[in-house]
């Protein structure tokens, strides 16, 4: 087996990101970012699993996958197995897990994690207008971190940081929002190397969401004032009867109250 690197012979690609010169003494966590081209001698295909290191470290991955659909409980109250026959609390934990993320949110009362998502709820979910401001949060409010997420280990690699380094410095970085469908285009070709488009864009975006941010705090506030109008008019028998009652979900509720 012979190891190849990608890096390319002109000096202007190996000033710009760097020698990808590696050996088998290098494991796979120490060549984050750098591939390596492994060619069976024999069929002439490349194979980065030839590579010992490699395989090893693809198996371990595999390995916690296989073992963690087996091993991880479907919840609190669902750990015992037939090799874990005793699970992992007793009756008096698991009632006080319970209790504890009940508390927490009681919301999650309504939820069950084996309950399918259905394109009905999904179009309750939908219509329920009070929860419109939040969607226009996500949708606008995260756009400004996508267009420097996407080019930020070009711009680390152009600041002197090592591959490894900086691999290891967008892991904070990390997220997904709905926003990232429209911000992949907010720099675009014609408008480097300064991109003031593109910055301007942000910035207007920016502008956009501390709006959209106020007008949020401003609606719930007086949603919850409005509610709280209407559920003080019933009578202690009526809020009692409508608790009982009521086939309403979620923020749909009289009794329902919005954090800001």
């Amino acid at each position: 087996m012979s190891y190849q690197p990608l890096a390319s012979d002109d000096p202007e690609d190996q000033k710009s990101y760097g020698s990808l010169d590696a050996t088998p003494s290098q494991s796979p966590t120490a060549l984050l970012g750098e591939t390596i081209r492994i060619e069976d001698p024999v069929i002439g295909i490349e194979n980065p699993f030839l590579d010992t290191e490699t395989a090893e470290y693809w198996r371990q991955v595999y390995d916690n996958w296989v073992a963690s659909f087996f091993m991880m409980p479907a919840s609190a109250v669902q750990t015992k197995t037939w090799f874990r026959p005793k699970g992992w609390f007793t009756e008096r934990e698991e009632a006080i897990v319970v209790n504890r993320v009940l508390r927490d949110d009681p919301s999650k009362g309504d939820m069950h994690n084996r309950q399918a998502l259905t394109p009905r709820r999904l179009w309750e979910a939908l219509k329920d207008y009070d929860l419109w401001p939040l969607y226009a949060i996500g949708f606008c409010a995260y756009v400004p971190q996508s267009p420097p997420k996407t080019y930020l280990t070009l711009t680390l690699r152009s600041l002197g940081f090592s591959t490894f380094n900086t691999n290891l410095l967008t892991i904070p970085a990390m997220s997904v929002q709905a926003g990232n469908v429209y911000a992949s285009y907010i720099y675009r070709d014609d408008d480097k190397p300064l991109y003031r488009r593109g910055n301007s864009a942000l910035l207007v975006i920016n502008l956009v969401s501390i709006l959209i941010f106020l007008l949020t705090k401003l609606y719930y506030v007086w949603r919850n004032k409005q509610k709280e109008r209407v559920w003080n008019a019933l009578s202690e028998e009526q809020q009692v009867e409508y608790r009982k009652t009521t086939k309403l979900q979620g923020s749909r509720r009289l009794d329902f109250r919005f954090a800001h």
